[in-house]
């Protein structure tokens, strides 16, 4: 009787060892992505090197006459970010050229929790600060990222299969390690909730009310570290959305601009390395208080 009760747990055993083997073998995106949100939670820092490259027109005023040119933005930062307590610093470059003028800016920031919001210290030149303020509005913070709403829905979407995933055959290397790739389409209405959701959120990004982006869908590719099971990278085609913002700004000044090519690209290069981001003394006490958050005074209007 033992014999037999030991052959039958040894057979169990194979089975589920086989079952193990044939996930591991045969991923999918809801199986990769279920258990990266999984091991999302227990991350307390990331580092992340953020770029940005932005391709269109705009029409500008020159001595009072409407004028179309074009517009090109290119941004790259090194982000650091904890959780306990959510804090953030973020350092780089962004340059820029429209019209006849061209931009090239070195960008400092650190983004802390203080006073029941979220704080914002910012610089271009490192000897002169600015202090945005943002009141929490009741939902999570999300200095370190987005909102834990936002997230667990666009996940349960992707699992559910009303956001269309595809896992490439082949794996790539990021940062030394092998990652798959998953890409990922999002369409007009799923855009839509999106938007709504990051506006009623209270999030940073001051995005224009009534924003309708149905007819912008679009696509991105997520890969993720095979042994981490983390986030590697995040490539974003942004036109479409870039297109909708810019047309529901623009249209109230009666000017047009329209986005030919917009990517946004975040490589996650190191997971809990960091055990706290303080701000110097200096940049608390020299700041001098602003409205202009972040993203407005990278790109006026947002």
């Amino acid at each position: 009787m033992k014999k037999r009760t030991a052959a039958v747990l040894v057979a169990v055993l194979v089975v589920v060892l086989a079952a193990a083997g044939i996930m591991y073998l045969n991923p999918t995106p809801a199986r990769l992505i279920g258990r990266m949100a999984r091991n999302l939670e227990k991350v307390s820092s990331v580092e992340a090197e953020v770029s940005a490259e932005y391709e269109g027109s705009v029409t500008v005023r020159v001595l009072g006459m409407p004028v179309e040119t074009s517009l090109m933005i290119n941004t790259d930062l090194d982000v650091e970010a904890v959780t306990q307590p959510a804090a953030a610093h973020i350092e780089g470059r962004v340059g820029g050229t429209v019209y006849k003028f061209s931009a090239d800016t070195p960008l400092e920031c650190y983004v802390r929790e203080e006073d029941g919001g979220s704080a914002a210290y910012m610089s271009t030149d490192s000897a002169h600060w600015i202090r945005h303020m943002r009141k929490d509005s009741g939902s999570e913070s999300s200095l370190t990222g987005p909102d834990s709403k936002l997230v667990l829905g666009l996940i349960q979407k992707i699992l559910s299969g009303e956001i269309k995933a595809e896992l490439a055959k082949e794996t790539v290397t990021i940062c030394g390690q092998e990652a798959y790739r998953i890409s990922i389409g999002i369409s007009g209405d799923i855009l839509q909730q999106i938007v709504e959701i990051i506006y009623s959120s209270g999030n940073a990004v001051n995005i224009p009310e009534g924003l309708d982006v149905r007819d912008a869908g679009t696509k991105c590719e997520l890969y993720i570290y095979k042994k981490k099971n983390l986030p590697a990278r995040l490539t974003i085609d942004c036109a479409p959305l870039g297109n909708a913002v810019m047309q529901s700004l623009l249209g109230k000044q009666d000017l047009a601009g329209a986005a030919d090519r917009f990517t946004v690209t975040a490589t996650f290069t190191g997971y809990n390395t960091i055990d706290s981001i303080e701000v110097p003394e200096e940049v608390v006490s020299s700041a001098v208080e602003s409205s202009e958050s972040l993203l407005g005074i990278l790109i006026p209007g947002l």
